[in-house]
């Protein structure tokens, strides 16, 4: 897509925490995921993690559901 900088935005205080280093990812199946994510990271020349709350955010969890559904319904 070209992007050069991300700021990525979740409700998922565990994960926010994970990427910013501040908890470790101790499940392997997860770990390897997060492996390729930061290979992915170092194609950026910047990123950022923010937490928002479920709460503030239910626009975009509708939307997510909506598409995880959508998915679902292919499968």
């Amino acid at each position: 897509m070209g992007l050069k900088s991300v700021h990525f935005v979740s409700d998922s205080l565990m994960l926010v925490n994970q990427m910013n280093g501040v908890y470790a990812v101790k499940n392997r199946d997860l770990s390897l995921v997060y492996g390729d994510i930061w290979e992915l990271l170092g194609k950026l020349d910047s990123y950022s993690f923010e937490h928002v709350p479920r709460a503030q955010n239910a626009k975009a969890d509708k939307e997510v559901n909506r598409v995880i559904d959508e998915y679902l319904k292919r499968e």
